[in-house]
């Protein structure tokens, strides 16, 4: 979850330091240091020149970090849609009508 959500954070935000990504993702530089080590392994991101300060870098998502996040969004989509099936059609109507709010909350992050 916690590459996920990394990954998340950078395809939100475009690229990071890795300092901004720790504060971002409310942990740690030394882990997100590691973090961004296995993500770099299996080719989810990549480093790249900090354009704004050589000395540093930034961290990007691959082609193929896009694609895990698609598939990621696709499933807990589905599951989603799943559950709020199984609900009474009061209670979907109920979160259909907080979906405004719910959304006007997520534009915050």
């Amino acid at each position: 979850m916690s590459q996920i959500s990394a990954l998340s954070t950078i395809q939100r935000h475009g690229p990071l330091r890795v300092g901004d990504l720790a504060r971002r993702e409310q942990i740690s530089k030394s882990s997100v240091t590691r973090l961004v080590a296995r993500l770099e392994e299996t080719d989810y991101l990549e480093r790249r020149v900090d354009p704004e300060d050589g000395r540093s870098f930034v961290v990007v998502i691959t082609a193929h970090g896009h694609d895990l996040l698609a598939a990621s969004r696709q499933r807990a989509n589905e599951f989603l849609a799943h559950q709020v099936g199984r609900l009474s059609e009061d209670d979907r109507h109920a979160i259909f009508a907080a979906l405004p709010s719910l959304e006007r909350l997520v534009a915050l992050s």
